[in-house]
């Protein structure tokens, strides 16, 4: 495209002007760059050097600009360029995405650029080494602070392309259809402008980081600096021992590597003494509806199910939401409809018939061999059940409306599911694998320091862990005080690894392909699941 009289967004970097507000005066109207800029243009450096200073970013590159909007960086840039401002500034209303309890700040909603310009300068200084992340992997593009939490969002203007391509002839006070969201693109390349270095873009951070990371970055900087104290957990007026009756000192909070159960873990000096199972969201008690429990599960039965002692409980869990599936498959079956089934429905029994054949019972290595390696091949699965997209979710409660264990062993089973693999009623030793507490909370947790002894009122003697009123700490090992809560076995829809199990009526190894076993909160089960009984 001719983007006379517009810049280059080169040329925006080397001349230091971000827009222009009638490129035909004879002396344009300019809002220099940061000082960082101006002293890389007093320099005379090359673009290339700026992007180099911007500590490993490429956020202000064509490629960024374009990933963060939807469109060309030229296009975007003409209309950043050639605005007025003042008009950006009080007309961009941030939004913060939803659902809205995962957002850092949810007070930030419908708050103009200055509101978010500010919060922004907060994080920056919180983690100024850090910088915040951008992520335009899906057409929902989000700003995340650098542990990932979400700041806000906005969709690409993709679909604006046909009236975007002048500014002149279409400014941006005039556009109707979509002008929020362009407000929202273009206050976003304003921030990234007005903090240079302090933004990156990338397609996507990992899952499920973003709050553990809170949660750590808070608990690291509350204890910053103090002296190993014990703990009082939220709730409790006296110190926490563990199972061996000794008192847990901390100094310090880390990250837990690998994907145990715990999510984070208090320190000593740098060494975990203290393991924390983390669930995001509000706790709500009087479960009247699935939604209202925030969290997705608390695990899966993979661990549980290399334990001996579980195997025969799960294998006949199994076995029944086999027979309730209605359907078998040899392996010689898949074999033969495989190859007849094209373009299936995503998530129709022969969708899923069809991965198994490719995914499995026809998988070929390089050399042209059968491929042992797959799961159904090495355990020479012959006969699989088909959970197809649809089938009512299966589930098996442990409990009764009185919270007692329907059956042998079952709360045990559960207790592994909410504090670990490790638990053991006889384990005196806590763990990665056989936490201290489940915490779940809307935001971060907080530690205030307690002093005050009958010798010193300046005495600093425990730390005590405090949490908003919509937050709850369950302590290994007791169960959920709320029936919603409680653990139950748990089947739906998700095309992923087969589920191998001994059925105990055929006492053959059998599979089912298309879902996905785990341990849920049996109130965030739907009404419409079919309930099964292993007693």
């Amino acid at each position: 495209m001719n983007n006379n009289p517009f810049k280059s967004i080169g040329d925006v970097y080397t001349t230091g002007k971000t827009y222009e507000i009638d490129c035909t005066t004879e002396e344009p109207v300019y809002r220099p760059m940061s000082t960082v800029y101006e002293a890389v243009i007093e320099a005379n450096k090359p673009v290339e050097i700026i992007n180099e200073e911007q500590i490993g970013t490429d956020a202000l590159s064509p490629e960024a600009i374009t990933a963060i909007t939807g469109v060309d960086s030229e296009i975007i840039l003409n209309y950043y360029r050639s605005m007025d401002i003042n008009f950006l500034i009080k007309n961009s209303m941030v939004s913060i995405g939803t659902p809205v309890y995962r957002a850092v700040n949810k007070d930030l909603h419908g708050k103009a650029y200055n509101e978010l310009f500010r919060f922004i300068g907060q994080i920056i200084e919180r983690y100024p080494t850090k910088p915040l992340i951008i992520t335009t992997a899906s057409k929902n593009r989000k700003l995340r602070s650098p542990v990932g939490g979400r700041v806000c969002g906005w969709d690409g203007v993709e679909e604006l392309i046909d009236i975007l391509a002048n500014p002149f002839d279409n400014p941006i006070e005039t556009i109707k259809r979509g002008q929020a969201n362009l407000l929202r693109c273009l206050a976003i390349v304003h921030l990234v402008h007005e903090y240079p270095g302090k933004l990156v873009q990338v397609n996507k951070v990992p899952a499920g980081i973003s709050y553990e990371a809170d949660q750590i970055e808070e608990f690291d900087k509350n204890l910053e600096g103090l002296p190993p104290l014990p703990i009082i957990l939220p709730g409790s007026r006296d110190l926490y021992l563990d199972k061996k009756g000794q008192l847990v000192l901390i100094n310090g909070a880390a990250n837990v590597k690998g994907t145990p159960k715990a999510d984070l873990s208090l320190t000593l000096d740098g060494k975990e003494v203290f393991w924390i199972s983390y669930k995001h969201g509000e706790y709500v008690e009087e479960v009247k509806k699935p939604g209202e429990i925030p969290f997705q599960q608390w695990g899966s039965h993979m661990g549980i199910y290399k334990q001996d002692e579980f195997k025969p409980l799960l294998d006949k869990y199994l076995t029944n939401v086999a027979s309730e599936l209605g359907n078998h498959y040899t392996r010689e079956q898949v074999n033969q409809l495989g190859p007849q089934i094209s373009n299936p429905a995503d998530g129709t029994l022969e969708d899923v018939l069809r991965k198994t054949y490719d995914d499995h019972f026809n998988k070929i290595t390089q050399s042209g061999a059968l491929d042992n390696s797959s799961s159904l091949n090495k355990q020479e699965v012959d006969h699989v059940h088909v959970f197809p997209s649809g089938t009512p979710d299966i589930i098996s409660k442990l409990f009764d409306n009185d919270k007692k264990p329907m059956g042998d062993r079952l709360e045990i089973l559960a207790l592994k599911a909410i504090y670990g693999d490790s638990y053991s009623p006889s384990s005196r030793n806590m763990g990665k694998n056989n936490v201290n507490i489940l915490l779940q909370a809307p935001e971060s947790a907080k530690f205030e320091v307690i002093k005050g002894t009958p010798d010193d009122p300046d005495e600093i003697w425990a730390v005590e862990m405090k949490m908003v009123k919509e937050a709850h700490v369950i302590k290994n090992p007791d169960l959920p005080n709320a029936i919603p809560y409680l653990p139950c076995l748990y089947t739906r829809y998700t095309y992923a690894s087969p589920i191998i199990f001994t059925n105990t009526k055929t006492k053959r190894k059998e599979a089912i392909v298309g879902g996905r076993v785990l341990l849920y909160p049996q109130g965030k089960v739907k009404d419409s699941a079919t309930i099964i009984d292993i007693s």
